[in-house]
């Protein structure tokens, strides 16, 4: 039996490093991280008079007392104003202010 040279040794090492980094890549594309403390997004727009305007999802008044009183989106404050149960939406506005708590 023959010692395999240092540029075989090589290959072999480089080519089961690009299997592992592969499987990796399929790991990373199959995982979804959590992000406490976060509401998904629905709709956002600004209206005539600069006011900001977010939509978030929102089945019934259950779910709408559930949703904090304010959240912070795109460097903004926006205040929780309302409720469409036609459209099942939330709104948050920024001309709406809300207190942090410490």
């Amino acid at each position: 039996m023959t010692k395999p040279s240092y540029n075989e040794l090589y290959d072999a090492v480089n080519e089961q490093q690009l299997y592992i980094d592969s499987l990796k890549e399929q790991l990373v594309k199959n995982r979804a991280l959590v992000v406490q403390n976060s509401i998904s997004i629905k709709n956002w727009h600004i209206l005539p008079d600069g006011v900001h305007v977010v939509e978030v999802e929102c089945h019934d008044a259950k779910e709408f007392l559930k949703l904090p009183a304010g959240i912070v989106y795109s460097n903004r404050n926006f205040g929780k104003t309302g409720w469409n149960s036609d459209h099942n939406v939330c709104y948050y506005r920024t001309d709406k202010s809300f207190a942090f708590s410490a």
